[in-house]
C-alpha cells in the first residue's frame, strides 16, 4: 500500500486523524508527535522529491476448514 502525501502539512492531517496516534498525540502533544512524522517523511523522501511511504504488508492466512492435510 502506497501513501503519498502533497506536502507535510496534508501528511500531518492524514496521519492524525488516524486512531491509534490520537492516544499518542494525547500524551505526548501533537508538536512532538509533528516533529517526528515530519524527521521520517523527510528522511524518506523520494529522489523526484515525493513525500511517499512504500508500505509493504505480509500476512498469512489458515488454509479453508475442508483442506485436507497430510
Amino acid at each position: 500500500m502506497t501513501l503519498e502525501f502533497a506536502n507535510l502539512d496534508q501528511a500531518w492531517v492524514r496521519h492524525s486523524a488516524a486512531g491509534p496516534l490520537q492516544k499518542v498525540i494525547e500524551v505526548a502533544g501533537p508538536g512532538a508527535v509533528r516533529s517526528v512524522l515530519t524527521e521520517v517523511l523527510e528522511t524518506d523522501r523520494k529522489p523526484d522529491g515525493a513525500l511517499r511511504q512504500d508500505n509493504v504488508m505480509r500476512y498469512v492466512t489458515p488454509p479453508s476448514s475442508g483442506a485436507q492435510h497430510r
